[in-house]
């Protein structure tokens, strides 16, 4: 059977036919023999000539796996989602990856109506894990005034002893000083200076190489100023505990009858004081340390009329 094409009721040979359609196929999509004029000219990328796949030189396929080679850029805040729809998250198994994200803030949220939030896991998948490693580094970068990126600070955690069931660690909050940056605190049973002889100390407990209340640290020399030159020195001009010193406290009737009418110290508070404002350590360090100073100059005061007598 023969089809026979009519064009304005010519009728079209075999030849006709080719050349016409061969025109209308180079107006469309360009020459046949270009490959890249023909894929423009049905609106083909570049995408048209790779495969697709999960890793290496092919276009990733979203209903797998992928892994990247290169560091991912993303423009506006990436949403990683589950299954569910419901939770967040994002990893890398290898340690060359960098993901950069723009913007002033990166949110994570979680949907759902749990009471847990979203989980940030820094994971070291070494097999050999040894003490001091750290496994993972919050660092917080800026530039400098010439332009050069500085490390301002760090919250590291650092593996003590990897040994199973008896694993120990800790983490260290690190500031930068004087264009250097270095541990300042360190969390391990205890919370201690990194700087601080012994360091931990234990469960419970702090370990400092001083320890300062509003700025005012335990010296409390004045009392002697007091009793030697009749008044304080320029250097506690701003000291607000020198200046709060009442001097009729080195009077010993006048000590002993603050203390009887008050049953308590002059230094220290009275009960529903204590209770309404409860002592920082720095203060209450001060302030014993006071009442030893004033009960050092009643001592010696009081072996001076012991000598008069003998």
């Amino acid at each position: 059977m023969t089809d026979t094409v009519f064009v304005n009721g010519t009728t079209l040979t075999d030849s006709d036919w080719f050349n016409d359609v061969n025109r209308l196929h180079y107006t469309i999509f360009g020459d046949p023999a270009d490959d890249a004029a023909a894929r423009t000219g049905i609106g083909l990328g570049t995408a048209a000539v790779k495969n697709v796949g999960t890793s290496g030189d092919t276009v990733p396929v979203c209903n797998a796996a992928n892994t990247w080679a290169s560091a991912q850029t993303f423009t506006v805040p990436p949403v990683f989602t589950d299954a569910t729809g419901t939770r967040s998250a994002m990893s890398a198994a290898s340690t060359s990856v960098s993901n950069t994200f723009e913007g002033a803030q990166q949110t994570m949220r979680l949907t759902d109506d749990g009471v847990l939030g979203p989980i940030l896991v820094l994971q070291l998948l070494t097999t050999t894990p040894a003490a001091n490693d750290i496994i993972g580094i919050l660092d917080f970068t800026a530039k400098d005034s010439a332009g050069n990126t500085q490390d301002y600070a760090d919250i590291r955690c650092q593996i003590l002893d990897p040994t199973s069931t008896s694993e120990d660690s800790n983490i260290s909050f690190s500031t930068t000083v004087a264009g250097t940056r270095t541990s300042r605190f360190l969390i391990f049973s205890g919370l201690s200076a990194s700087n601080a002889a012994g360091s931990d100390m234990g469960s419970g407990t702090g370990n400092f190489t001083a320890v300062y209340d509003d700025g005012a640290g335990p010296l409390t020399d004045y009392v002697f100023d007091w009793h030697l030159l009749g008044g304080t020195v320029p250097e506690d001009k701003e000291n607000w505990k020198a200046q709060a010193f009442d001097p009729k406290l080195l009077d010993i009737d006048n000590f002993v009858s603050r203390w009887t009418d008050r049953r308590a110290l002059p230094a220290m508070p009275l009960r529903k004081e204590w209770e309404e404002r409860r002592l920082g350590i720095g203060e209450l360090v001060q302030r014993l340390w006071e009442t030893v100073e004033v009960q050092a100059v009643h001592i010696e005061k009081l072996n001076q009329r012991l000598k008069v007598l003998e």
